[in-house]
């Protein structure tokens, strides 16, 4: 695979961001150590549980609802008409 096509997965192919893996077990919900800390940091990283009991800040829908409809802004929108 090209690595244009992996752009944003982790090396093991994880999301950025997703809620916890299947090895939720052994790292009790992220409270203890990641199985992937060593083989996939980034995998770690956007585990979201694993985020939450290690102080680390979710990223606000807010403000990324607003960088989302600054994007749009700029974005000239004209009506089709079939008619």
């Amino acid at each position: 695979m090209s690595d244009s096509k992996n752009a944003g997965y982790s090396k093991l192919g994880f999301s950025p961001s997703f809620g916890c893996c299947s090895h939720f077990a052994i790292c009790d919900m992220g409270r203890g150590d990641c199985v992937y800390a060593e083989r996939d940091p980034a995998a770690m990283k956007g585990c979201r549980a694993w985020q939450r009991n290690h102080s680390i800040p979710a990223p606000n829908p807010k403000e990324r609802r607003e960088d989302r409809d600054k994007d749009t802004e700029s974005v000239e929108m004209v009506q089709l008409s079939l008619f």
